[in-house]
């Protein structure tokens, strides 16, 4: 059996297959890196020089303040308060702040 295809504006449908699939070549690792840096780059003077926390950056030169902006003191005490041995600890996690 051959798949239908619609179009919503005509609402009329035919049985003609669908366009194929064209696969695309997947870039190197090095490549892909370059190009995000040259987006990064471009893009800048666009943003506000934060970045979102899930999507860990190591080439940040503070990934705290980027993460967390302001709320970076708050938040400090926050981890000092229910991990203060650092249990979940991580390469860009929050460090506590001991409590006196």
């Amino acid at each position: 059996m051959r798949p239908h295809s619609c179009t919503a504006a005509t609402s009329s449908c035919s049985n003609t297959q669908p366009p194929p699939i064209r696969s695309q070549s997947v870039a190197s690792p090095r490549t892909a890196s370059e190009w995000l840096g040259q987006v990064r780059e471009l893009l800048y003077e666009h943003g506000t020089g934060r970045a979102y926390q899930n999507f860990a950056n190591p080439e940040l030169a503070d990934p705290l303040y980027a993460y967390y902006g302001e709320h970076l003191p708050r938040l400090r005490n926050v981890k000092a308060r229910y991990d203060p041995d650092d249990f979940f600890h991580h390469e860009q996690s929050i460090p506590p702040i001991h409590e006196e």
